[in-house]
């Protein structure tokens, strides 16, 4: 059976029976002036950006290559450098700029939207120092040098802002160690100086407050009350001074813990150990009293599941406790610390004060639980709040499971709440013995 095919269905059968009785030395001439003239249609409709031509698998589908990208847009870091952007700032040899006054100039003319750290002080020939920062990526890092240079050029000022290259950044683990080290050692060495310097000074009170042979009954009292009171002082800040030193014992062998750990959790750490220095040197320089029983207190919450802890008003008792017991480790496991307080302005005022001493604001390590108003979060260790607010969770747990510590805080004051409160703790803890090992009480 027949049907009549259209005129252009013939030609394509005509076309396709006449190319078999070809000759093979014309076809391959015609293929050849074939792909000559397709090149030349491609040459003429390609731009001229040094994109190369499409090339042909073996299955015949067309297979494009990607066009080369521009490195100079997007440098990328090798592994080692953790993501990290390196920032080299030179300062001219006749300003004398520290790295704090550095990292402070630094802070002011980019914002809090950078991060950034002092990660090396190099001086040059000529006595010309050079800054290092690390910044958290590439991104920032070149923002931080762009904002940098338009400041430097409007002030006039003959400052090198740079970022530095690759190969340069490439330090390994111990180099990063030891410059850690050398940091840190630096900000110890002046506070324990500082420190040594208040001892010295009640050395020479005592020395002149010495007690004479012949000397009146009414000033030989004044003299050895106050040479009691000069040698309570001296013991306490001998004390200080020990529990500083045990802190390096402990900062020595974490840093030491990180030879073999991969770069970035180095820097994590290096992180962490910045602030905490940073924590430790204005706790000694503030010398409050509780610093010196800090172990003390430590080891006793841990030894005892109730404790009474008595000081004199600016003790640090109601700053100072929670950040200790924190740092021990009694805020893990999903646990929390709390430390109640009879009035609403004394626990908002606290948590406030607590979380910028430990590096944040209320609602971050530090929590505050004030009658309807709660600022917490997941990463909260610390919670101040108001003994009523305590007294209505302990009614709905009575073993108050989720706090690892409660501080009573001001018990001698004796209101309804805080009564009522130390009353439910006290018949709670035979079942919190009972149930876990975790929970601690103390009262101030």
């Amino acid at each position: 059976m027949c049907r009549n095919l259209p005129d252009d269905e013939e030609d394509n059968i005509s076309h396709i029976g006449d190319q078999t009785h070809h000759d093979p030395l014309e076809e391959s001439s015609d293929r050849t002036d074939n792909r000559e003239h397709s090149q030349q249609q491609r040459q003429r409709s390609g731009r001229n950006t040094g994109q190369k031509k499409p090339t042909m698998s073996t299955g015949g589908a067309r297979r494009f290559r990607q066009p080369p990208r521009d490195v100079s847009k997007n440098v990328s870091p090798k592994p080692s450098t953790a993501k990290l952007c390196r920032l080299v700032i030179k300062p001219p040899s006749t300003l004398s700029v520290n790295q704090d006054i550095m990292t402070q100039y630094l802070q002011i003319c980019l914002g809090d939207k950078f991060h950034f750290y002092p990660e090396d002080t190099k001086t040059a020939d000529g006595g010309r120092c050079q800054f290092i920062f690390a910044f958290q990526s590439n991104n920032q890092g070149r923002k931080a040098e762009q904002l940098l240079k338009q400041n430097i050029e409007n002030a006039g000022e003959e400052i090198e802002v740079s970022i530095l290259k690759a190969e340069d950044a490439l330090v390994t683990t111990e180099t990063l160690l030891a410059n850690c080290k050398m940091e840190l050692q630096e900000k110890i060495t002046v506070v324990r100086t500082h420190h040594t310097k208040k001892i010295n000074n009640i050395n020479d009170l005592l020395e002149r407050h010495r007690v004479h042979k012949h000397i009146p009954l009414v000033d030989f009292e004044k003299i050895s009350s106050e040479r009691e009171a000069l040698k309570h002082k001296k013991d306490e800040l001998q004390l200080q001074q020990d529990e500083f030193r045990r802190f390096e014992a402990q900062l020595s062998s974490r840093l030491d813990a990180q030879r073999h750990q991969p770069l970035p959790s180095v820097e994590n750490t290096i992180k962490e150990l910045r602030k905490a220095v940073g924590r430790e040197c204005a706790r000694l320089d503030a010398a409050l009293p509780m610093y010196a029983r800090k172990s003390k207190i430590i080891g006793l919450v841990k030894e005892n599941q109730v404790c009474v802890v008595l000081g004199e008003t600016g003790s640090g008792k109601s700053t100072q406790m929670t950040q200790y017991l924190y740092e021990a480790g009694f805020a893990e496991k999903g646990f929390k610390i709390v430390c109640t307080q009879p009035r609403k302005v004394a626990a908002t005022s606290l948590a406030a004060h607590v979380a910028r001493e430990m590096g944040g604001v209320p609602g971050q390590i530090v929590g505050c639980h004030v009658g309807g108003n709660v600022q917490a979060s997941k990463t909260t260790g610390i919670v101040y709040a108001t003994d009523h607010v305590l007294l209505n969770e302990c009614l709905k747990d009575p073993i108050l499971s989720k706090y690892s510590c409660i501080i009573i805080d001001e018990a001698h004051e004796r209101s309804l709440y805080s009564d009522l409160l130390l009353g439910m703790i006290k018949k709670s803890l035979a079942k919190t013995s009972r149930a876990t090992s975790d929970h601690h009480f103390s009262y101030d």
